[in-house]
Parts: structure tokens; sequence; C-alpha cells
């Protein structure tokens, strides 16, 4: 058997962090249940467990970076007090580089913990103040927090600096909303996936995972604040965003592929017309810009993109932009381009000032 491309390893990553998501609903389901019978017993494992944790982390921290976390009266607001050996971004050397992993790791982490940590002792606090069971409010709210996906995952460059971590999150998160999508219940994502399958379960679930990390981080990063990530609340979340991203796509591109070419033949009276009226107003155009284009050179040089970028930016500019052709230089997919495509453009914005 031969070696698994890049889209089938893309494909088993995707799969696997759905199973992964949905193995950890039904164990917290399973874990919500056993609580109810001994809420106390839980309750007082969980408040251990997680202060165990976040102990262990700030002595990994403060003996590795020489960062000491510090709270304020409220428990769960951290705040660093003392950096020493953080590591600089971009990486200079490998260790460098490994430093910063370690680092993001680590206080991504602790930052999970003391959100948790946070929820269950203010829902301690203000049950056991209004004469209701503390250990059942502590345990509920903890539980609301683990269904509500991933909220502090960072899969857009927005938030995430670094190539490789920002493609794992966005890898997880891809997984989270793969695992609430169902295309027997969204009849119409699974019609636009047909229409470039066989139209089977199977191809149409593959299509899926083929596009599911594009849609997913252009979903999170329209999301707006007051939008949650679960649905179920009535209101548009993650995962309607990327479900309509999904089928808009889907349907563009099966509208270009049933339209084709529309353009006139070479030499053809629809090539030539009206060239002389516009001679003027294209000399313009061209000066315009030529000095956008020297401008714009200008926010690439300070914009620092990574080697993928910045080769579907040389594309881009090669081949006009056309998604699929890039795709195929690359032997990526048409949904990586256009997520690429999209973080350079943000870098060049921010290289602007815009």
């Amino acid at each position: 058997m031969g070696e698994a491309g890049p889209h089938e390893y893309l494909l088993n990553e995707v799969r696997a962090h759905i199973d992964e998501w949905h193995a950890s609903a039904e164990q917290t389901k399973y874990f919500e249940e056993k609580a109810r019978e001994n809420p106390r017993s839980y309750a007082s494992s969980a408040f251990d467990f997680i202060r165990s944790r976040r102990r262990h982390i700030r002595r990994l921290l403060r003996k590795r970076f020489g960062v000491k976390v510090r709270y304020s009266w409220f428990r769960s607001e951290q705040y660093v007090a003392c950096r020493k050996r953080l590591p600089q971004y971009p990486p200079r050397n490998p260790q460098e580089y490994c430093n910063y992993v370690q680092l993001r790791f680590m206080s991504d982490l602790l930052r999970a913990l003391d959100v948790q940590w946070g929820v269950m002792h203010s829902a301690y606090i203000e049950a056991y103040r209004s004469g209701e069971n503390p250990d059942l409010a502590a345990l509920d709210a903890l539980f609301d927090l683990l269904r509500l996906g991933p909220v502090g995952a960072s899969p857009t460059t927005r938030t995430e600096p670094d190539d490789v971590l920002r493609e794992m999150q966005a890898k997880t998160v891809a997984g989270w909303v793969g695992s609430h999508i169902s295309l027997n219940v969204n009849k119409r994502l699974s019609a636009v996936l047909s229409e470039r399958t066989d139209g089977s379960r199977g191809a149409n679930f593959a299509e899926l995972l083929r596009n599911l990390v594009p849609a997913t981080v252009i979903a999170w990063d329209e999301l707006r604040p007051d939008e949650p990530l679960r649905p179920g609340s009535g209101k548009t979340n993650l995962v309607s965003r990327a479900e309509r991203f999904l089928i808009k796509e889907g349907s563009e591109t099966a509208k270009l592929k049933r339209k084709g070419d529309l353009k006139g033949p070479p030499g053809s009276d629809i090539e030539g017309e009206g060239l002389k009226d516009a001679d003027l107003e294209e000399f313009e155009l061209q000066e315009t810009l030529r000095q956008q284009l020297n401008e714009l050179q200008g926010w690439v040089e300070s914009a620092r993109f990574s080697e993928q970028e910045k080769r579907v930016y040389e594309l881009d500019l090669r081949m006009d932009e056309d998604t699929q052709a890039v795709a195929r230089e690359l032997g990526i997919s048409d949904g990586h381009v256009r997520v690429v495509r999209k973080n350079y453009r943000d870098k060049i914005r921010r290289a602007a000032g815009l």
C-alpha cells in the first residue's frame, strides 16, 4: 500500500479529532450522571484535582521560565508578576522555539484550569449563601463549562502567531465543529456536498472533512463576541457559521463548474470592443496600480510571511488568485489556500496599520 498523501493525512486527523470530541461528550455525560449520585465526593475530588494541577503548573512555569503567576482577590484572575526568561518570538533557534511551545502549552492549560476553578468556586459560594446544595451547584457549573466547547482555542493569526500551533488548534476546533454537524439533519449541506461527490454517505463525509478546517477558521474569525460556539441556543454560532460557509462555497463551486468559461474566444469582437476609447483610462489605471504595488511591496516586507504564506502570495500574483490553480501547484485543498490567503492578507493589513 502506498504512502498516504497530505489530503489523506488531513482527513484522518480531522476524523480523529471528531471521534475524540464524541468520546469526551460521552465521558462528560457519564461523570455527570455519576456525580449526581454523590455530589459531595465528586465536587471535593474535582476541587482537589484542579487545585493540585494549577499548583504544579505554576511551579513549572517559575522553575523553567522564571514566571511567577499571582492572583488578584478573585482566585481565578491571574496575572504575571515576574518575567525573567520568557522565550522570544519569532524564535532564533530550535531551542527558543521549543521553549516557546512549552510556555504556550503550560500557559493555556493553566488558564483553562483557572477558568474551571473560577466557575466552580463562584457557583459554590453563591449556592451556599442562598441555601442550596453548593456541591451540586459547583458540579453543574463545571459540566456546563465543559459543554461550551473549545472556548480558549486560538486557531487564527490574531491570537496565535506560530503556524504549527495555529494549525494544530484549527484541526482540534474543526473536530469539535464536525462533531456537531449531522449530514442527515442538514439536508442542504448534504446536497451541496453531493454535487462534488458520487452522493454516497462516505464520500460526502470525506468531502466535509476535506473542507472543515478552512471553514472553521473563517467562521471563528467572523464570530461575534456575543455569539456562542455551541448550537442549540437559537443564535448564530460557530457551527452554524461553518455550515453556512461550506454551503456557500460548495454552491459557488458547483455554479462555476456548470457555467464553465464564459469568455469570448481570442480575437473575437467581444475581446477587442472599446479598447481605443479606454486607452487613457487604462494608462491612468496602470500608473495608479504601479504606485499601489510599490506601497504593497513595502508592507509585504514588513509582514513576515511564513514560507507557505509567501509561496501562496507569490502564486497569487502569478496566477491572478486562481484558487484551484494555486491549490494544484502546492498539492493542497482549495479551502486551505483560502485560509493561507486570508492569513497573509491579515498580516499585510497589520503592517499597513489598517
